[in-house]
């Protein structure tokens, strides 16, 4: 979800906060739509609810710890983001992205972190809000880890807040 590029509506130098809210309320609404559904239509309509999620394959550059860690980040940033509130067992953020933008967040000097946290009956509200998931996977990329010294204002917050980079072509990165 790209929320920085300067477009109409862009949030701009929001962005590092603006995506994480906007995100948690579409998963909100989403659960609500369900439910609504659900109760009100379905057994008249017979029909199914959905999600439909767009994102890259990651496969990490090498075998390196740090390469795999990398693009198990890039899965979170891209796809469990929306997908692990739904239809993990546990609902709520993937761990992983939750630990690391906390741990941003307070060295950004924020006192909570960046991504929303739902409350207890949100997560029960979002958990299997979805008869099925649609997937629109367009490419594969190669990602490793985002070394110290590559974290610059220009990057995208997705690949800044996950540490990591997209590589489309892995032979120059």
């Amino acid at each position: 979800m790209r929320t920085d590029d300067g477009s109409p509506g862009s949030l701009g130098p929001n962005a590092s906060w603006g995506r994480y809210l906007v995100g948690h309320h579409l998963l909100l609404a989403h659960a609500n739509a369900y439910h609504i559904y659900k109760n009100e239509f379905k057994d008249q309509q017979k029909g199914e609810v959905g999600i439909a999620l767009v994102g890259p394959w990651c496969d990490p550059l090498t075998d390196n710890p740090e390469d795999v860690e990398a693009s198990l980040r890039a899965f979170d940033h891209n796809w469990n983001w929306f997908a692990n509130p739904i239809f993990h067992p546990e609902g709520d953020y993937p761990k992983r992205m939750k630990e690391r933008l906390a741990e941003l967040s307070k060295k950004e000097g924020r006192i909570r972190s960046r991504l929303p946290e739902f409350t207890k009956e949100e997560i029960e509200s979002l958990k299997g809000s979805a008869d099925f998931l649609a997937f629109n996977h367009y490419l594969g990329l190669i990602v490793r880890n985002r070394l110290p010294e590559e974290y610059t204002s220009k990057i995208p917050m997705d690949e800044l807040d996950g540490g990591f980079v997209l590589c489309n072509n892995p032979g120059k990165q």
